[in-house]
């Protein structure tokens, strides 16, 4: 009727429409007759019809056979009989070190070549190379897989196909015993003066239980322990930008470069999605390490069982090495591999994945140590053996709970082997965490790297011979050892020294009288002269100079302005005189004026974060106090030079009861 009323222009809706319907049907019979053919290919179980499918279905039927134990691939030369046996076991990693060991002075070192900078490979498993056409096809139930004969050890080398990887794969896929051979794999190949690693266990810490014993780890956290992970995550920010300093001051460009280069540092994080949730404020950090670390010669393993919507663009962006164990969506084995085909692995083949470096995909089922503790303990024998040093914790746990004088004896013990380790009394930038008594290593700012030679005595140091200005190392004799101090990396030994008036406020039961008690006993220990004074005194101390420090507890009448009395009075003398020391402690700040009245303050914290910053905590130490914190009595804020977290010594049978809210 259309057409016969001449309107034509509406064969211009009809005709493509048709078109396209004829089409679609097309495409729907071709599907379907495919689909039938493929069916028809695997009726049944008849090798013979098997070995007819073309050859573009032999990925289908592929399955690797079991791979060989991980120490077979190691130390081929090695009989499997006596690989586990720790006599044979430990000279295997001597000899395997030895052949990585840094040349003699005067010889060419192989490790300025950027191929040869590292030497992190590592041999994981066997497996083969998958053809790009290869159709992502199940093997059907019932039918055999077809053991591929062409199978190879395959190696991995995360500082030329990485600098960082990414591990994905659901529950019960063989993570971590992935993660596991690759990092043994690593330090038996590895001395523990070129290699050091950071584990990061959001798995509730069983992942790495053996390993954290190697001679190479220098940290290891897990979830149960918030505070200790970020710890962890503030000391690879402050080791990222300690090797920047280091870089720019010998003017090289990457750490292979340098004549006595940093260990590797290489990061492993399992469970990367519980991380990113329960500390979301410290995902950062790890952003810039992905993205400064490959010539900073720090490597990240990342670990999650879904990358989609977990892991950054940031950070992808520099993930090249992408590791996929099977998965249960096509969509997330296509983002890792740019393959649908590890969401077809069989689950009756724990530790397969395919590995991805941007150039191949390879298809690897991966080799667990029969005997994992034996080959740890081998590490460890071979590091006595060959005389390295054990590498100094980049962190360290938080301030304990109490602190007596046996911790304070250890802690000072700790400062003087680091004075006799390094020349002249001289820091380096790593060198013992209770030598570090500054907050400067916590920013990074005024860590150096040079002076000692040697495997390991330094730790993370560059053992570079040039000239530098050096922190010196602060000795028990530099002031009185009254407690522990954390900088936020490290605790160490805290010893005050009195520069002008000192101020402690703080509510009643936090532990003032136990901080005067302490400075007093600390005095003594040092050689001063404690003696007793009339009020408003409460002991007065002469130094071995003369100098005299009066002690006062309760100072709050004292302070007030519109307080009369002889008392009153001596106390504001003795605050005007320059030439002695006042110590005293009071309740509330409310008429401490600072700095006229105390040159240094220690504050005890409050549940309040506002009360904090106005009785002078910094906002961003205020901002990381914990509950804990502020119920724990002792603990406190010192600030002196800098500002940092103290634990003072319990004295007269300790620290009082907790603090209620």
């Amino acid at each position: 009727m259309v057409m016969q009323q001449g309107n034509h222009w509406y064969l211009g809706f009809v005709i493509p429409a048709a078109v396209g319907s004829l089409a679609s049907c097309a495409a729907m019979i071709v599907q379907m007759r495919e689909a039938k053919n493929a069916a028809e290919l695997y009726e049944g179980t008849d090798s013979d019809t098997v070995r007819q499918a073309p050859a573009t279905a032999d990925f289908a039927t592929l399955q690797l056979p079991a791979p060989p134990p991980l120490e077979e691939l190691l130390f081929p030369a090695v009989p499997a009989s006596k690989s586990c046996r720790p006599q044979h076991a430990w000279r295997a990693v001597c000899h395997a070190w030895s052949r990585r060991s840094p040349p003699c002075d005067g010889q060419p070192d192989a490790r300025r070549d950027g191929r040869n900078d590292s030497g992190l490979c590592a041999p994981i498993g066997i497996g083969t190379d998958v053809p790009s056409f290869a159709p992502p096809m199940p093997v059907p139930d019932g039918m055999p897989g077809r053991a591929d004969a062409s199978a190879r050890t395959v190696t991995i080398d995360i500082t030329r196909q990485g600098p960082h990887a990414l591990v994905a794969g659901t529950t019960g896929s063989g993570k971590s015993v992935l993660l596991e051979s690759w990092c043994l794999a690593l330090a038996c190949l590895n001395p523990s003066d070129r290699l050091h690693f950071v584990f990061l266990d959001f798995k509730g810490g069983a992942a790495f239980r053996l390993l954290r014993k190697l001679p190479h780890c220098v940290g290891d956290v897990s979830d149960l322990s918030l505070a200790h992970a970020a710890r962890a995550l503030r000391a690879l920010e402050s080791e990222l930008r300690r090797r920047e300093e280091l870089l720019a001051r010998q003017g090289a460009a990457t750490m292979h470069e340098l004549g006595h280069p940093c260990p590797r540092l290489l990061v492993v994080v399992d469970e990367f999605a519980a991380l990113r949730q329960r500390m979301p404020d410290y995902v950062n950090r790890l952003v810039s390490l992905a993205s400064l670390g490959r010539s900073l010669g720090m490597n990240l393993i990342i670990c999650t069982q879904n990358p989609l919507g977990q892991v950054s663009a940031d950070m992808k962006a520099n993930l090249n090495l992408n590791i996929c164990l099977r998965v249960r969506d096509a969509l997330q084995s296509s983002e890792l591999i740019g393959s649908p085909h590890a969401a077809h692995i069989s689950p009756r083949q724990p530790g397969t994945a395919f590995l991805s470096d941007g150039a191949d995909l390879t298809m690897v089922r991966c080799s667990p140590c029969s005997c994992t503790a034996t080959w740890v303990r081998a590490c460890q024998r071979a590091a006595a053996f060959c005389g390295l040093e054990t590498p100094e914790p980049l962190f360290s746990p938080p301030l304990p709970r109490h602190v007596d004088g046996n911790d304070l004896q250890a802690a000072s013990l700790d400062m003087r082997m680091s004075d006799r380790l390094l020349p002249s009394g001289q820091c380096g930038s790593h060198a013992s965490p209770n030598a570090q008594a500054t907050s400067a290593r916590a920013a990074g700012a005024q860590a150096t790297d040079a002076g000692t030679t040697g495997a390991g005595t330094t730790g993370h140091a560059a053992k570079a011979g040039e000239s530098q200005s050096h922190r010196q190392c602060p000795r028990p004799s530099d002031g009185l050892s009254v407690g522990l101090r954390d900088d936020g990396i490290h605790v160490s030994l805290w010893l005050l020294t009195l520069k002008g008036n000192l101020a402690i406020i703080g509510a009643p039961g936090c532990g003032k009288s136990t901080a005067l008690a302490a400075i007093m006993q600390a005095a003594r220990e040092s050689g001063w002269l404690a003696l007793p004074a009339k009020p408003p005194w409460t002991a007065r101390l002469i130094q071995p100079d003369g100098r005299m420090t009066f002690v006062a507890d309760d100072a709050d009448s004292l302070l007030d302005p519109l307080a009369q009395g002889d008392g009153a009075m001596d106390f504001r003398r003795a605050l005007d005189d320059r030439a002695t020391h006042v110590v005293f402690a009071v309740r509330s700040a409310r008429h401490v004026r600072y700095p006229e009245d105390c040159a240094q303050r220690i504050v005890f914290p409050t549940p309040d974060k506002s009360t904090n910053t106005l009785m002078g905590i910094p906002a961003d130490l205020a901002a990381t106090l914990s509950e804990e914190d502020w119920r724990t009595p002792g603990r406190a804020v010192a600030m002196t030079d800098a500002s940092f977290l103290v634990q003072w010594r319990a004295c007269n049978g300790g620290p009082t009861a907790p603090r209620e809210r």
